[in-house]
């Protein structure tokens, strides 16, 4: 806080006769607003995540009470040293809770590392807070604490640490947040930013302020204040993402949280008002606001209930789709056993005729066990229920896997097919990088009626490429945008119709989400057509 330089003690008293509507306006709200939050956040949830919000919540509270008594007691010597000397530890503090909160609430983890780190940083501030390293005295004559310069730096150092320890956990956290859904992505970065901007407007306000004071240019620490009005707007964020994007899994609080801000926003103009039209303008716009936040909430609490029971119909839409597809998937398997006990030889001698018969009824069972494992994946899309299992595999191998499921299928069809899969490493979700090669593959043996057909791994610039190239009917400039859509087909009327139009835009969303891409090349239709995915290529060396 540096130096508090008001002249003489009737200064002292002018100055917060005029800037006392001012603290309590930024300073009771944001208390409010923390209290309310940060409790009943852990009233219902009981986590550590809740924990230490409500921990940040209560040094927050308690630094903002301080600082309205020092300004109140600008009187008592002996009480603005104690109460004035606890700033550093609870700033201190107020920065650590509020990076473990946003680590806690991007990765639900603390690495030991960081409490560790945290740790040594907090113990001089804990140490020097009983010492005159912190409060030196106070000059009675103008009213004024003298701090020590280098421990009031330390602690505002500490806000820029969090900040890049802030920093640190949001990039840990989008290099790994292909698993997150655009709803739970979308709450994340608003809860970095928002915490950001209060870590920064408290450190910057609070920093500035020492300085400008301490130098003669400001008068008093009003400047401060406006650092301490962004925890509202923190708060207020962290409800909006309650809300909007199911942050603690919470009810009503969030739409309660904005109303009782309003509520005492607009309450707290009662004490700058000097007229009796003033207060009746006032109080009419309370009424109305309070008549309007109860309406929200009733609002909100409906829709909460109506996206429950969508949530619960899409629940069980999903069950029965998993239900279904095992139970269809039980008798298409063993019709494809029987058919390949025909193909094998293991029922006997069988004609040229019952042998194809019998390698198309394996051929239309694959197809049909393709399509329900697309609409299945394209249910767990819409749930949010798609997951990864990143790790490094050899892309060569696996498209040299796939590539062999498939010759019989081509040699069945008269078509040439070839692989060419030196081994190079790459990282991803190895089971959904076959599944989308495979759908594929099945699709250019679906559009390739004579020709042949390849598949080729490569390297590209640091990336590694697995191409499928056909000859078959090729696919037009006005079809190729449109290509990874829902629902969208190429040239269905010349070739199998079986298909569902999902397997290329699943494929995309697999290989986007292991951050990758793929893509289609296409001179025109008659012409064959190129798909292409590419991955980044890692060495383990």
């Amino acid at each position: 806080m540096g130096y508090n330089l008001l002249p003489f003690l009737v200064a002292c008293s002018n100055t917060l006769s005029e800037t006392f509507p001012l603290l309590l306006y930024t300073h009771i709200p944001a208390m409010c607003l923390s209290a309310l939050f940060g409790f009943y956040v852990l009233y219902n949830t009981r986590t550590l995540q809740a924990v230490v919000l409500c921990l940040l919540s209560v040094t927050f509270i308690l630094w903002t009470f301080a600082d309205i008594t020092v300004w109140v007691f600008y009187d008592r010597p002996s009480l603005q040293i104690a109460i004035w000397s606890l700033f550093g530890l609870l700033t201190a503090f107020t920065f650590f809770f509020t990076h473990w909160f946003i680590q806690l609430y991007l990765s639900k983890t603390t690495p030991d590392w960081l409490i560790y780190t945290w740790g040594l940083l907090l113990t001089p501030i804990i140490m020097l807070t009983p010492t005159g390293f912190n409060v030196k005295g106070i000059d009675s004559q103008v009213c004024a604490v003298v701090e020590n310069n280098a421990f009031t730096n330390y602690y505002y150092f500490l806000g820029l640490v969090a900040t890049l320890l802030i920093f640190f956990s949001t990039y840990q956290w989008y290099r790994d947040s292909i698993t997150d859904t655009r709803a739970e992505r979308n709450g994340k970065w608003i809860v970095i930013v928002s915490g950001l901007l209060f870590i920064f407007a408290f450190v910057f306000t609070g920093t500035l302020d020492s300085y400008l004071v301490s130098a003669g240019f400001l008068p008093d620490f009003g400047l401060e204040m406006y650092g301490v009005a962004t925890m509202s707007f923190f708060i207020g964020m962290l409800a909006y993402a309650t809300v909007q994007y199911g942050a603690f899994n919470l009810k009503l609080v969030a739409a309660q949280a904005l109303v009782v801000a309003l509520v005492v926003s607009v309450g707290s103009e009662f004490l700058f008002v000097s007229s009796e039209m003033a207060y009746v303008l006032v109080g009419c716009s309370l009424f109305l606001i309070s008549g309007f936040g109860y309406l929200l909430v009733r609002s909100v609490n409906a829709e909460i209930k109506a996206r429950a029971e969508v949530e619960k119909l899409s629940q069980e839409k999903s069950e029965f789709m998993a239900f279904a597809s095992h139970e269809i998937r039980n008798p298409i398997t063993a019709m494809r056993g029987y058919a390949s006990l025909i193909t094998d030889g293991t029922t006997g001698e069988t004609n040229k005729d019952t042998t194809r018969a019998a390698n198309q009824i394996l051929l239309t069972g694959d197809d049909v066990l393709r399509l329900i494992s697309q609409f299945l994946d394209r249910s767990k899309m819409e749930l949010g229920q798609i997951a990864y299992s990143i790790a490094p595999f050899d892309i060569g191998l696996a498209v040299s896997q796939v590539a062999d499921g498939f010759r019989p299928h081509a040699a069945d069809r008269g078509l040439q097919f070839s692989a060419t899969t030196p081994s190079v490493m790459t990282k991803g979700d190895l089971g959904k990088f076959k599944e989308v090669l495979g759908n594929i593959l099945d699709n250019s043996l679906k559009y390739t009626r004579t020709g042949s057909i390849s598949v080729a791994v490569s390297e590209h610039d640091g990336k590694v490429r697995a191409t499928v190239s056909d000859t078959g009917v090729g696919i037009p400039p006005e079809v190729l945008p449109k290509l990874f859509q829902k629902f969208a087909r190429a040239d269905a009327q010349k070739a199998n119709l079986l298909g569902t139009g999902l397997g290329l835009y699943l494929g995309r969303t697999f290989i986007e989400g292991m951050g990758g891409k793929v893509w289609a090349e296409s001179e025109g239709k008659d012409k064959g057509s190129r798909f292409i995915i590419e991955l980044d290529k890692i060495n383990l060396t």
